[in-house]
């Protein structure tokens, strides 16, 4: 092939488009390479480990054929997670590069095609599906990318008449049924509305009788299942699938928009605007609530007068001005509408923003001025159809930008622009174009730019605050534990709140539990892993285990360096014997008080461990010539561990000069016991016996 022709070819395919396209889809989610397994992912993991898979519980409708893609993808790359990243990116560009050519062949121009998939090739929505592979990402990015096949087909086929396009369009309807029906069900909105708005003027007989084929693979798939004569999954109740048909409470109706909004603007955008305005809270007020609906007001104003300069014919300026005051009357209406519904106020934002700016699409198409009404109502069906649908299939509150679920149904948001298309936008004259490609530059923008952002600084946090630190945990974790062949106990603590949030979040699974996530990794049965949700639940496990020893159980402390072992020091403790340890009289100091308070205060010269919870009994004597008051009793570690009960007790002081025994429980926590203080009234005068801390072992 001579070069010229090379040149050719490449031109005709429109290259550098698909390339620009890759390279946003890897600036938005190249993170994702340095990320590690989160959730869920550890039940495909752990599901795809197991030797017969087909009779474990798990395996069951809607997620069998997923199971079996993550175990085939389980033998291939094992636990190196950058694999499994990439290979969901790819299948994004992928994903991308077929949303680019159906756009392409349904508008017939390649700068509208490339911008309206920019806006999907941006990502950050529904990306917790991306950070997740195992989990969902993997599944249902390929269900994405064999329903945009069976879209391309099914566009080819309405367009040259062959019968093979058909049947191609059907068979990957069906597989995407059969990947992820919960996902993909309300897809079949979209086949149906692209047939009628291209076949419509058509033999009616052949538009029905393809809506009815559609139709029925759609039943025969999300009703009867034919494949479990082949795969043998079981199939649940599917009232889990009924959502709206069991659940008529506002949310449920009017999930849609909000979600859709959320579609539209990053929900961490949405929360800083709300924030600035004082109206994050769960309490608003009307006017408050009202001003949450600035932004959507703010550029349905903005686009109706920038109508009047690419139309200035269009209407007055006195049309104009009713025009305006008719879109503030109506959100005022709405906010009023809605305003008292009892759900999440941020959710109620959402519903509030989604369902002015449905409107103003609307109205917007009914004027007549996008350049083809056709396409702009397929664009509205396929968005605001796929999610109303989808809620009424999958019970869910309004879904934030991220979540999971939305990454099947972003791509949607990709056909808005063409909505904005004006006839102007292909007139000769070159100030009329000019603003045209503005109004859709415009659009793009607005969309693009807040998704490549958040995409980028939400994936970069994600890496600093939980992967590397996830990684981190379980390599050193099989440095001190090579292997796990029994029941072993696990008990990890991190120093900090964030660390102790990170170490839970690394192990949190939903349905399977936390111990599927420790089995991935050492490749064994859950059912050998135990983990207490304290250390104070480590004596009873022992006991309720009786075939357990002190030497089966294992506890670390986390910190920015990685793991250190305390389980040597943990089972010295369970094995006693349970001394108590007494604490000096001489050892209680004064330290510096205040107008109002006494403050005696014990630091410990040696380590007294915290890895167990303490009981303190402290004799004290207190003489005044006040009423009874109240004292407080507090503690510290030497980490700031997170535990669920606050560092100090209050108890009741009592002033009557005889002695009595002050108790009170140190939880387990941080590593040792940094210091014990207590606080009473300055009028107060007191003595303090010895002091005795024990470790309670029966919990």
């Amino acid at each position: 092939m001579k070069m010229k022709e090379f040149f050719t070819k490449v031109k005709k395919f429109n290259f550098i488009y698909y390339i620009l396209l890759a390279v946003v889809v890897l600036f938005s989610y190249h993170q994702l390479l340095g990320m590690y397994f989160w959730r869920d992912d550890y039940t495909g993991l752990y599901l795809g480990q197991l030797a017969n898979l087909s009779t474990h519980p798990g395996f069951a409708y809607p997620y069998h054929l997923a199971l079996l893609l993550e175990r085939y993808a389980r033998q291939f790359f094992g636990l190196n997670a950058s694999y499994y990243f990439l290979t969901v990116i790819i299948l994004y560009v992928i994903a991308s590069w077929l949303l680019f050519y159906f756009l392409k062949r349904l508008v017939s121009n390649l700068l509208i095609a490339f911008f309206s998939t920019l806006v999907f090739a941006a990502g950050f929505v529904g990306q917790d599906a991306m950070k997740m592979t195992m989990g969902d990402g993997l599944g249902t990015i390929l269900a994405l990318d064999i329903l945009l096949a069976g879209l391309v087909t099914f566009l080819i086929y309405l367009q040259n008449g062959k019968k093979v396009w058909l049947v191609s369009s059907l068979i990957a309807f069906a597989l995407t049924l059969e990947i992820t029906p919960q996902r993909t069900g309300s897809s079949l909105l979209i086949f149906l509305a692209l047939d009628w708005i291209i076949s419509w003027k058509r033999k009616s007989q052949e538009l029905i009788i393809r809506n009815v084929l559609f139709l029925l693979v759609f039943l025969i798939q999300y009703f009867l299942h034919p494949s479990v004569l082949l795969l043998g999954y079981k199939v649940n109740p599917p009232t889990q699938f009924w959502g709206l048909l069991v659940n008529l409470s506002p949310l449920y109706i009017l999930n849609f928009l909000g979600t859709f909004w959320n579609m539209i603007i990053p929900t961490p955008l949405q929360e800083q605007f709300n924030a600035s305005l004082g109206t994050s809270g769960q309490s608003l007020t009307l006017i408050k609530f009202w001003l949450t609906g600035l932004p959507t007001i703010f550029l349905a104003v903005t686009l109706f007068i920038y109508l009047k300069f690419l139309r200035p014919a269009i209407y007055s300026a006195i049309t104009l001005g009713k025009i305006i005051t008719a879109v503030v009357l109506f959100s005022l209406l709405w906010a009023m509408a809605i305003h008292q519904i009892t759900i999440d106020k941020g959710d109620l934002v959402a519903i509030f923003n989604g369902g002015m700016w449905l409107i103003f699409l609307i109205v917007w198409i009914v004027l007549g001025i996008p350049k083809s009404k056709l396409l702009s109502l397929f664009s509205l069906l396929a968005i605001f159809g796929i999610l109303a649908i989808f809620f009424i299939t999958i019970p869910e509150r309004v879904l934030v930008s991220y979540n999971r679920y939305l990454l099947l149904p972003s791509f949607t948001v990709a056909l808005l622009p063409i909505i904005f298309i004006t006839k102007e936008f292909y007139q000769k004259e070159l100030r009329k174009r000019r603003l045209a490609q503005i109004l859709l530059l415009a659009v793009v923008g607005i969309l693009v730019l807040p998704r490549l952002i958040f995409a980028y600084t939400t994936q970069r946090e994600f890496r600093q605050d939980y992967s590397q630190h996830a990684k981190r945990m379980y390599q050193n974790l099989h440095s001190f534990i090579p292997r796990i062949n029994q029941p072993t106990i696990i008990y990890l603590e991190g120093v900090t709140k964030q660390l102790q949030f990170t170490v839970g979040d690394a192990a949190r699974v939903g349905y399977f539990g936390s111990e599927v996530a420790y089995a991935v990794h050492y490749q064994t049965q859950k059912e050998n892993i135990i983990l207490p949700q304290t250390a104070g639940e480590i004596p009873g496990l022992l006991k309720k285990n009786p075939n357990l020893s002190y030497q089966d159980v294992y506890t670390f402390i986390y910190d920015k360096d990685g793991l250190r072992d305390t389980s040597s020091i943990t089972r010295q403790l369970l094995a006693g014997p349970n001394q108590p340890i007494s604490v000096a009289i001489d050892s209680w100091k004064e330290e510096l008080s205040s107008n109002d308070l006494k403050v005696f205060q014990f630091t410990p010269t040696s380590s007294i461990w915290t890895l167990l919870p303490l009981e303190v009994k402290i004799p004290l004597k207190f003489s005044s010539q006040s009423k009874e008051k109240e004292m407080e009793m507090s503690w510290e570690y030497n980490t700031s561990g997170l535990i669920t009960e606050d560092k100090f007790v209050k108890v009741k002081l009592l002033t009557d000069n005889l002695w009595h025994e002050y108790k009170f429980i140190i939880p387990a926590g941080g590593e040792y016991l940094q210091k014990v203080s207590f606080n009473f009234p300055t009028d107060t005068s007191v003595e303090i016996g010895t002091t005795q801390l024990d470790y309670l072992l029966d919990n």
